[in-house]
């Protein structure tokens, strides 16, 4: 048995990323903050000490030096730090004096402890302080962090000079960064607190949108395995104004349009099959009766005739089914030039006098002359042959037909009008739609979906306004460059 894989889904994918994004937010935000809090603390530090030894470190140089240029004792050393040094200007302020004798050595950090108001270190005990050290070695005040007794410490050193004016020790003043330390961590651990249950809701949050989402998109894909297998009847319910509801009444839209063209399908393949039987079966009824039967001249006559007209169906059937065909397929082939509307007006309207006299009706066209449109001439003369068949085959006898011809907004327009019964409302909307037919003449409902799309591949547009006993076709196309 195969195993099923794992695939992502759209739920999956949505919770993960609205996690991700979450994460990402909380982790720069974390990177950002918590070392900032800690130089923030740090720099109170550092400025602290700083302000001390400016406040402070002046009146070590007037402190009293024994006649052999070396401090004098701890307890004096104490007594003064006591008497005249603020409490809270440092946690811990000392002074220290060189290990060796005469100048000091530059690169050893290791100095002796006169006093250590912290008690951290204790008389004449060797500490590495590179800060009293540069201090001394300077000759003015230097800044930095050092060690004192395992822990970190921010600190501020003045130099303190004998009575000759020689540096012989210095006065140092810090603060410990344990306190910044504890801070920081307990901020840290906070922050990571209030992060995992921030990551915790976003996981929650996000599966919860994303399952909504993906129950949408989820319904969206039943309704449309259900239009594939042919159910046109059931539209979704739009229950939102989203991009999701925007597409579900886009696809209830489709699926209208569907539904209709798969009903105008059917009714096509039903008109199409009755067009096709009639004539066949006309055409072999009246063949067998020429074979058969001693007819006389004029009743093969009237056989002929009738046959040459079931021929003209057939035929005109198989020319809008290889159009349809050749429109589908992109291959249409439109050759522009110049041509004159009114000439071609007054040309397809002769090629159907004949009809039209035997409907007792009347074509006639009233068109300015010159009226020259950039076409194809061929196509634009079909397009003309389907608006007046359409008039002639849509109203009762003698119902006559106007073709005009005008220069309208800047387009050469023309104009096949009827005085039939009209478009009726709920048809109007679909008159260019393929199969669709407005009445039970028969028809295949291709003819006014064939000449909409001539007319658009000749950039021109076709369009209709009717209403009972006024009914007009109006084909537009761009005038020609010489603009006659």
């Amino acid at each position: 048995m195969e195993e099923k894989r794992f695939s992502w889904g759209i739920r999956e994918k949505l919770t993960l990323l609205f996690f991700g994004v979450t994460f990402i937010a909380v982790a720069t935000n974390f990177l950002i903050v918590v070392p900032r809090l800690e130089a923030q603390l740090r720099g109170n530090k550092e400025s602290d000490v700083k302000r001390a030894v400016e406040l402070y470190g002046p009146l070590f140089q007037q402190y009293e030096v024994s006649s052999d240029q070396q401090l004098t004792s701890p307890q004096t050393a104490a007594d003064f730090i006591a008497n005249n040094v603020d409490k809270s200007a440092a946690d811990r302020v000392a002074i220290l004096l060189p290990v060796s004798t005469g100048l000091p050595d530059p690169l050893s950090p290791e100095m002796r402890v006169l006093v250590d108001s912290s008690g951290m270190a204790q008389y004449n005990e060797v500490v590495n302080d590179w800060v009293a050290r540069r201090a001394i070695t300077t000759g003015r005040a230097v800044n930095g962090v050092v060690d004192v007794a395992g822990r970190s410490h921010t600190e501020s050193a003045a130099p303190i000079a004998g009575l000759d004016g020689q540096t012989i020790g210095a006065a140092v003043f810090s603060s410990s960064l344990t306190s910044v330390n504890s801070v920081v961590k307990q901020q840290a651990r906070r922050y990571l607190v209030a992060a995992i249950f921030s990551l915790g809701i976003s996981l929650m949050v996000g599966l919860f949108a994303s399952s909504f989402i993906a129950r949408r998109i989820k319904r969206l894909e039943r309704a449309a395995r259900s239009v594939a297998g042919g159910n046109f009847t059931e539209p979704l319910v739009v229950d939102s104004a989203d991009e999701l509801g925007q597409l579900a009444q886009a696809f209830n839209n489709m699926q209208e349009r569907l539904g209709r063209a798969d009903r105008a399908r059917k009714a096509f393949i039903a008109n199409a099959s009755h067009e096709l039987r009639t004539p066949l079966f006309s055409l072999g009824g009246y063949v067998e009766l020429l074979l058969e039967e001693d007819l006389d001249e004029q009743t093969q006559r009237e056989f002929l005739d009738t046959m040459h007209d079931q021929i003209a169906r057939l035929t005109k059937l198989a020319t809008d089914l290889l159009d349809l065909s050749r429109i589908d397929a992109g291959s249409l082939e439109v050759q522009f030039e110049p041509v004159d509307l009114s000439e071609l007006a007054h040309g397809v309207a002769r090629e159907f006098a004949p009809i039209a006299v035997r409907r007792e009706s009347a074509i006639d066209v009233a068109a300015e002359p010159g009226l020259n449109a950039q076409c194809d001439p061929d196509r634009a003369a079909q397009v003309v042959r389907i608006l007046i068949d359409n008039a002639l085959s849509h109203t009762p006898r003698g119902t006559n037909i106007r073709v005009g011809a005008e220069r309208q907004n800047g387009m050469i327009s023309l104009s096949v009008h009827d005085g039939g019964s009209g478009i009726s409302p709920e048809d109007l909307p679909r008159i260019f739609d393929r199969f669709h037919t407005g009445d039970k003449t028969g028809g295949t409902g291709l003819g006014l979906s064939i000449a909409n799309e001539l007319a658009n591949a000749m950039n021109g547009r076709l369009s209709v306004r009717s209403q009972p006993g006024d009914t007009t076709f109006i084909l537009d196309l761009p005038p020609a460059a010489n603009g006659a």
